[in-house]
């Protein structure tokens, strides 16, 4: 067990208050908590009714008990900047929000979602390129029709129609903050080899120059209508051959796009601010380290992005950090960029990992972001195309959902919580800082219980726990020497903060 002297409190203490004559050191140490004294709690047991305000806790006393989790925050326990939360925009979430709710509840759900201030505060939004595997009414790209290696016909008239009003209104009225990710499926099928159609195939080298300007060309678009493109991926997953709109792109392919088109174009169009970010797949595959391994890559990149739908996070994540530092004398921001909780046709979660025990292993490993899968969707999944979203027993959720058969009718689902109980209480900016069982502040769990912590740019302290046992789970915080008890139900979310 960690000792720590009066001096230790806090660090914030000054020499002289530790050894004034006659004090009471309870009254000193309640004195120097000051403002983090009071440790207020939110508790989410199930969708319907998330972040249920619990009566506040004290911080203050002795650290006692042997189930203990600690947290630190001092200037060496202090790792990545959280960029943010938020989901996916799709063609399909944009177009239900458009055709199936008004314009008044549209924007209440928006400001439900991404307010900072009225609501979950979402701050960050990943847009597919044109089609991806959920849209609302089949695939389309920006430039269709025969080849067109002029880009003569480019436009984004499509999404001038629900996707970029709603983006417009998010942007200037919502949350002017929001950082938006794009990321591509495929390009027009008439840049492809070995497929018809925008299903499939690859970008064959004599067109990389062309659909580097293709991006270009969306980047610039969506700038003029005053949304601002933050970072860009060249390829959705790049290894996942799909029956929906899909490319495969080999690391040889990406290295020599990133490096030769892309980013040359974006500085050539003076858009060199746009992030690269280079993978957009799952945890676990080889290629990140062999992407990365090209030094004119890792010079034009600012960082990798993830899926959470296979291999491990830990390995994944912090191997890659730490083989950029070590071995590459270099840092670049590491982003999960899709997490789909689905669920099973019967009901229940379809594997035994929640959404936010992702997000919090995510953030625990480097990940500047968590971006759950569509924001908005119908109940059983749909819209979709081919079966990205779509299994033999499974199907995607929403963060919300409407109920095209009872439209108007938006419901919370699971995510909508777990991406609370982060977004609500962590704001660009803060720090994610150790926590753990007193002793191996690196394990990600204590018992049942999932954890991470962060420090804010205001000075707050806050703490995002998941009990995923079938039990409630009663347990001490340390900091700084002082702690509190705190109890979560079995199977619920908790943030605490002070």
């Amino acid at each position: 067990m960690r000792i720590h002297s009066c001096l230790g409190v806090l660090g914030l203490l000054i020499a002289g208050a530790c050894s004034s004559a006659g004090g009471d050191p309870a009254s000193s140490e309640a004195d120097a908590l000051g403002n983090h004294a009071t440790v207020r709690v939110w508790i989410t047991s199930h969708p319907s009714a998330p972040f249920e305000r619990k009566p506040d806790l004290q911080l203050g006393a002795p650290v006692s008990d042997p189930t203990t989790l600690e947290v630190l925050d001092g200037p060496s326990n202090q790792y990545q900047e959280v960029d943010g939360f938020g989901a996916a925009l799709t063609d399909a979430s944009a177009a239900i929000m458009h055709y199936q709710l008004t314009p008044k509840e549209r924007t209440a759900l928006l400001e439900e979602l991404m307010s900072p201030t009225k609501g979950l505060g979402l701050n960050m939004l990943r847009l597919p390129v044109a089609a991806s595997d959920s849209t609302w009414n089949g695939a389309y790209s920006y430039d269709e029709g025969g080849p067109d290696p002029s880009l003569s016909r480019f436009s984004v008239a499509h999404d001038e129609a629900y996707i970029l009003p709603m983006l417009q209104e998010i942007v200037e009225h919502i949350n002017p903050s929001v950082h938006i990710i794009a990321s591509p499926w495929s390009p027009p099928a008439w840049m492809k080899k070995d497929t018809g159609s925008m299903i499939g195939g690859y970008l064959p080298a004599e067109n990389r120059g062309v659909y580097a300007e293709y991006l270009v060309k969306f980047v610039r678009a969506y700038w003029e209508h005053h949304v601002p493109i933050y970072a860009l991926t060249p390829q959705n997953e790049p290894g996942q051959p799909a029956d929906y709109p899909s490319m495969t792109m080999n690391v040889p392919a990406e290295q020599s796009f990133l490096v030769d088109d892309l980013a040359p174009a974006l500085d050539k169009a003076h858009f060199g601010w746009v992030k690269l970010l280079g993978f957009d797949h799952n945890w676990g595959d080889a290629y990140p380290d062999e992407l990365l391994s090209d030094a004119k890559v890792r010079s034009v990149l600012s960082g990798v992005a993830f899926h959470c739908y296979g291999g491990d996070h830990e390995s994944a994540m912090t191997e890659l950090h730490d083989k950029l530092v070590n071995q590459w004398h270099t840092n670049k921001d590491l982003y999960v960029t899709e997490c789909d909780r689905s669920e099973k046709d019967s009901g229940g979660n379809r594997d035994n990992t929640e959404g936010i025990q992702r997000l919090i292993r995510a953030m625990r490993n480097w990940s500047r972001s968590y971006i759950a899968w569509q924001l908005v969707l119908h109940p059983d999944g749909t819209p979709d195309q081919g079966h990205g979203c779509m299994g033999s027993d499974w199907h995607c959720v929403g963060v919300v959902s409407v109920d095209e058969h009872a439209p108007h009718t938006v419901r919370r689902q699971w995510d909508f919580a777990y991406l609370g109980h982060a977004s609500k209480f962590v704001p660009r900016g803060a720090r994610r800082v150790d926590s753990g069982p007193m002793g191996n502040l690196q394990a990600q769990t204590m018992g049942p219980i999932d954890n991470v912590a962060f420090v804010n740019p205001d000075g707050t302290r806050v703490l995002v726990a998941y009990n995923s046992s079938e039990s409630e789970q009663t347990f001490q915080v340390a900091w700084h020497g002082v702690a509190f008890t705190a109890s979560v139900p079995a199977r619920s979310a908790a943030t605490f903060t002070w």
